[in-house]
């Protein structure tokens, strides 16, 4: 049997985007989507131990936290969640570029891979595991998102479950 060549940045279970939100896009045999978006014959078992399990955009799958070129960390300071708002934008070949449209809105361009919540924790984790990218100035930022929770939302931190970054 030939080595199976694993060379996307991160592989679904399901597409990425809204025909996977309606409707069932799970391959059979457990096969993974590269890229969110193109049917392989690999499967998680496949996979090489620096790619690690969570959500991707809104699909769950595996992400390499190796090639990291570039990543903007964007907290939600405006809710009583933790990280649920927050987004970690991932790039593994160019820098991610951030603009403004006619109105205003914040654009980014350039990145692969969009993590949230909690997976922003176990993203980092793993990257420092490895030491595949300089992740200490997100990890940063994503400290003060949780002293400003501590702070602001005191009566949330005593729940049961809340994962802060060390």
């Amino acid at each position: 049997m030939s080595k199976k060549r694993i060379t996307a940045p991160f592989y679904t279970k399901t597409k990425v985007g809204l025909k996977a939100l309606f409707h069932n896009t799970r391959l059979p045999n457990g096969y993974l989507y590269s890229k969110g978006e193109y049917k392989t014959k690999i499967t998680a078992e496949d996979l090489p131990e620096h790619y690690i399990y969570g959500w991707i955009f809104k699909a769950l799958g595996y992400i390499s936290v190796l090639g990291v070129k570039d990543i903007l960390y964007k907290p939600n300071y405006h809710i009583n969640h933790l990280h649920r708002d927050d987004f970690l934008y991932i790039s593994y070949d160019k820098p991610i570029v951030e603009t403004k449209d006619k109105h205003g809105y914040d654009i980014r361009e350039g990145y692969d891979a969009l993590l949230y919540g909690h997976m922003i924790i176990d993203f980092i984790r793993a990257v420092r595991k490895y030491q595949s990218y300089d992740i200490e100035p997100i990890a940063v930022e994503v400290k003060k998102k949780e002293a400003f929770y501590r702070e602001k939302y005191p009566e949330e931190c005593s729940r049961p479950g809340i994962d802060w970054l060390e």
